[in-house]
């Protein structure tokens, strides 16, 4: 973070199922139509400028910015997320992003297998 402050909500994979979707706002819950987040625990913490956050494979994900700021971010893709990146891909019909995959996977496999 280069400027500016954010607050960061994080939910363990095995939580996911509490969070409606992603539809509900933890920032701004309403516990009336999204009642299962009342049981979710997730780990809270507030980014100040020259810091790093890592969001663990799996773990879902929510920033409140609570000043103006700058940052930059990367996603990364691994085989421990790849199925599942690839199945949120082929929800949205990113046919583009999944040829450029499978491609980058098929590269890799030949790689381990000449070493």
């Amino acid at each position: 973070l280069f400027m500016g402050k954010k607050l960061w909500f994080f939910f363990p994979s095995d939580q996911i199922d509490l969070l409606h979707g992603g539809k509900v706002n933890p920032f701004q819950p309403n516990l009336d139509l999204y009642p299962n987040l009342v049981h979710a625990s997730p780990l809270i913490c507030v980014q100040e400028v020259g810091e790093m956050v890592y969001t663990p494979s799996g773990w879902w994900h929510c920033v409140l910015n609570l000043e103006k700021g700058f940052a930059l971010t990367e996603n990364f893709i691994n085989e421990l997320n790849f199925d599942d990146v690839m199945k949120d891909l082929l929800s949205v019909g990113a046919t583009k992003a999944i040829a450029k995959l499978k491609g980058i996977r098929q590269s890799f496999s030949v790689r381990k297998q000449s070493v």
